[in-house]
């Protein structure tokens, strides 16, 4: 966490040509200019007008639910908590000490989308974190790509995230259709795809996950006996097991919440059924 903050502190003060650029010009022609020649300097929203030696703390963003049943958000808030801490124990930056801010709303593309404007532009964030699904991210990559404001994406695999190639926003997981090549080819390579059930969610990242899991599987002529969609919320995994002990896969590959992985895996313990479980 402390090398990715001075990575982005570094990249947004360093300069705007790279190395061995050049750009010659006449008086009478002026070339057209490209975000890559206009250094960016960015120390929150009232940074640009405010004297940076007056600055007390370095804010960063947390776009996660607070809900304390949702292990995944409890871990990335653990985690950041846990580097700030680091970082200031070292000395922060130059003596400016690192805070967290958190904010979150459970309808991520109506209230959510308040909820990341009030970090940018109320708390000043330099950097936003977060969230854990694809679409809640979505939501917070709109705000921050008109403000030039750093967004790091710790979980999502969401492919999408990175399509339209703004520098300054960072997806670090591989996305699903890398993940969903590795999957086919070693589950191929074990014979484990031969009789392989798929199981998603009804949701945005369930959605993409299945769409580039589908695309690999027919590139390499692997054809599913199942793929259930289904609902996250209010899931019936004890019928959702029987349902699928009743094709006898060898393999089924899961793209659910963590909490109900966690809940299938208990009820196939249960079944006593073997089955070998890919999870992106």
């Amino acid at each position: 966490m402390n090398l990715l903050l001075t990575i982005l502190f570094l990249f947004f003060c360093g300069p705007g040509l790279t190395d061995g650029q050049v750009i010659s010009r006449n008086d009478s022609l002026e070339l057209p200019r490209s975000v890559f020649d206009v250094p960016v300097d960015f120390s929150g929203w009232k940074g640009t007008r405010q004297n940076p030696k007056l600055i007390k703390e370095i804010r960063i963003g947390l776009f996660l639910p607070a809900d304390s049943l949702n292990m995944l958000s409890q871990q990335m808030m653990r985690a950041a908590r846990m580097a700030v801490e680091e970082i200031n124990l070292s000395g922060g930056y130059h003596g400016i000490p690192y805070t967290l801010i958190n904010r979150w709303a459970t309808n991520p593309w109506g209230a959510g989308s308040k909820e990341v404007i009030k970090l940018v532009y109320r708390d000043s964030v330099w950097a936003v974190i977060g969230s854990i699904a694809g679409d809640a991210t979505h939501v917070a990559e709109q705000i921050v790509t008109k403000a030039w404001l750093p967004l790091l994406s710790p979980i999502s695999a969401d492919p999408t995230l990175t399509y339209i190639r703004i520098p300054w926003i960072f997806r670090l997981p591989p996305d699903f259709k890398a993940q969903s090549e590795v999957m086919v080819n070693e589950g191929t390579r074990s014979g484990h795809m031969e009789h392989v059930g798929i199981i998603t969610e009804n949701n945005h990242d369930g959605h993409i996950f299945a769409k580039e899991l589908n695309d690999v599987m027919n590139d390499m002529e692997v054809f599913p006996i199942f793929h259930f969609e289904v609902s996250g919320s209010n899931l019936d995994i004890q019928s959702i097991v029987q349902r699928l002990i009743s094709f006898n896969p060898a393999s089924i590959i899961i793209c659910l919440s963590q909490n109900n992985i966690i809940r299938m895996l208990s009820e196939l313990e249960i079944y006593k059924q073997h089955v070998d479980v890919f999870i992106p």
